[in-house]
Formats: structure tokens, C-alpha cells, sequence
């Protein structure tokens, strides 16, 4: 940008003004596209890679264009994976044949994901012309498929030793798959305070007969 030229000595303070604010108006201009570059070049590095063609609607509300790409992409693979995934039944295993939860909880010293492939996951989603992969984070039994804080009943507290949402969260972002996290938190058949059957309704919890020891209950549970 050039500079704006100075005004003669003998200008009035009209001309000396008018320069002045000729040159204010040029720098905010630079200044402006300047930052509109910068914001734009954000908004491309930010943008996920799933998100292609939605850009301008993701720089105005991301939560709607992520809304939008997903009632637009139809077609994915919701993917159950966990410590059930071992005895090879179904996710539901420890509430339908009311497994003890120090008996279901010894699932977790044989869970090595052996078999859990991300590039094949997703390399079978795009093959099928899915848009997105839908993963089982933590089921109701408990069990997280990545590194967490919160509790050491997790994938990478497992003889796995791999953060599994990690891999596959990886993995769709290099081929431009979308990712959806499931995460159950109403049901929860491990934890001391969770809802109870009777106050939550329904099958919140394996019906154990007798009942879990863990479990809390009456003025002891915090509901």
C-alpha cells in the first residue's frame, strides 16, 4: 500500500484534514482486509473435513450447519463396539443375563481391540457410499473407548492400551467421513448413584435378584 501523499506547505486545514483522513480510510481498509483474510483462512482451517460444501453456513452456526450436513448425508454406519464385543451377543449382555458388575468388569482384562481397524472401518463405510461413522464412546455398561480422567474403566486402561474414538475420529477426518459420538448417560450399570429402575422407569438397570451390592439405595442414593 502507498503511502498517502503529504500535503503542501501551504494547504489550508481543510486540504491538511481531507488528507488525513484519506490516509486513516486507507490503512483501516488494509487493516480490515487483513483481518478478513485472517478470519477466513481460521474459518478454513477450523471447518471439520466432513463439512465440505458448508463453510459459509459453518462460519454463520456451526451447530445448524452441522445440523443440516447430517439430515443431508442420509445414509452412515452406527457402530457398537465395547467389552460385550467379546463374548460376541449383543451390547446389551449384562442387563439381560443380569451379569454381576465385578463379574462383567473382569470383561476389561481381556479387551485388546485386536480387531478394531479404523482404516478399515471407514474404508468399508465410504465403499458402502456412507457420509458418517457413529461409534458407541460409552455404552450403558460403563466401559469408555478412550482416555479419560474420570474413571480407569476405559480402552486405554485395558490390556488394549489404545484410544479407540481417537483412531477412528482420526481416520474419518482423513477421508472426510463425518463423525457422530454416542454416549449413554441416562443408563448407567456400573455407576453407585445412577438411576435406580424404580425411580427412572424402565430397565435402567439388571434387575439382580439379589440386589447389587454397589449399588446405592434409599436415603444413601443421590438421585
Amino acid at each position: 500500500m502507498n503511502p498517502a501523499p503529504l500535503p503542501p506547505r501551504s494547504c489550508s486545514r481543510r486540504d491538511l484534514l481531507a488528507t488525513i483522513g484519506t490516509a486513516a480510510a486507507l490503512v483501516a481498509t488494509a487493516g480490515a482486509s487483513r483481518l478478513t483474510a485472517a478470519a477466513a483462512k481460521t474459518s478454513r482451517a477450523t471447518v471439520p473435513s466432513y463439512l465440505k460444501g458448508y463453510e459459509a453456513a459453518y462460519a454463520t452456526n456451526p451447530r445448524a450447519a452441522a445440523t443440516q450436513w447430517f439430515r443431508d448425508a442420509k445414509f452412515g454406519l452406527f457402530l457398537h463396539y465395547g467389552l460385550y464385543s467379546l463374548e460376541a451377543r449383543h451390547e446389551w449382555l449384562q442387563l439381560r443375563e443380569k451379569i454381576p458388575v465385578a463379574t462383567y468388569s473382569k470383561l476389561k482384562d481381556r479387551f485388546t481391540a485386536a480387531k478394531f481397524d479404523a482404516d478399515a472401518i471407514t474404508d468399508l463405510a465410504l465403499a458402502a457410499q456412507m457420509r458418517y461413522v457413529n461409534i458407541t464412546t460409552r455404552h450403558h455398561d460403563s466401559f469408555c473407548l478412550f482416555a479419560t480422567r474420570q474413571t480407569d474403566f476405559h480402552s486405554v486402561n485395558s490390556p488394549a492400551r489404545r484410544d479407540l474414538v481417537g483412531e477412528l475420529a482420526a481416520a474419518c477426518a482423513r477421508k472426510g467421513l463425518g463423525l457422530c459420538l454416542y454416549y449413554s448417560h441416562g443408563r448407567d450399570w456400573r455407576h453407585p448413584h445412577a438411576p435406580n429402575n424404580d425411580e427412572w422407569g424402565g430397565r435402567a438397570r439388571p434387575a439382580y435378584d439379589p440386589p447389587e451390592s454397589i449399588y446405592a439405595t434409599g436415603r444413601d442414593h443421590d438421585s
